[in-house]
């Protein structure tokens, strides 16, 4: 069985061994176990290199965005869960201009495979299709006739052309995280009090 230490997939079995390894001083801590072990907050997608898994797609308005491939694939909520362990957010896309980078910088890295968004249905049936951000829903590109699943497929994906499709989440995919920016959700809605009256047609003839 294989667990995930930290979001990196990691065999109990070969723990001799790396331990081993790392005393001997031919293995990095770094290597086996994404962790902070000096106080360095030097986690993944941190620096200028992009790890394995991953393609850096490039930046967009101050932001980063990663094509995660089917190396480390997976469904809809493990990739949201581990998008955010990794200080960012599955991709969201709240402009055309932002729609076509990701698709032209996908094609331009030669990935033609369809990739999970932080798209999903709050609601689970069909009218509840919010960003995990909280950004406003302003900017939709459904493939014609998506989405077409309410209840049952809660979650988007972005298609090779650009498009946007509904799907179960269920199935491990490859994923597209964004890093970087400073949004905050806008803040709840103030209901304030206020007053007023009722004028019926009798007391306005009567003045």
């Amino acid at each position: 069985t294989t667990y995930v230490f930290n979001l990196r997939y990691w065999d109990p079995s070969m723990w001799e061994e790396e331990l081993y390894m790392i005393a001997m001083g031919d293995d990095d801590p770094y290597d086996v176990w994404n962790v902070d072990l000096y106080g360095s907050c030097d986690f993944w997608f941190d620096d200028d290199e992009t790890p394995d898994f991953a393609t850096y797609l490039g930046e967009f308005d101050g932001h980063e965005y990663y094509a995660v491939g089917w190396d480390m694939a997976m469904n809809w909520e493990d990739a949201n869960d581990s998008a955010i362990a990794w200080e960012g957010h599955l991709a969201t896309i709240t402009s055309p201009e932002e729609n076509e980078f990701l698709r032209s910088s996908l094609e331009y890295a030669g990935i033609y495979e369809d990739h999970y968004i932080g798209l999903y249905d709050q609601n689970m049936d069909g009218t509840g299709w919010s960003w995990v951000t909280g950004e406003p829903l302003w900017f939709t590109n459904w493939e014609p006739g998506e989405p077409n699943g309410p209840g049952y497929e809660n979650v988007g994906e972005l298609w090779v052309n650009g498009t946007w499709n509904d799907i179960d989440g269920y199935s491990s995919k490859p994923f597209i995280v964004e890093i970087g920016g400073d949004y905050q959700p806008p803040p709840e809605p103030t209901i304030t009090s206020y007053t007023y009256s009722v004028q019926t047609l009798d007391s306005y003839n009567n003045g």
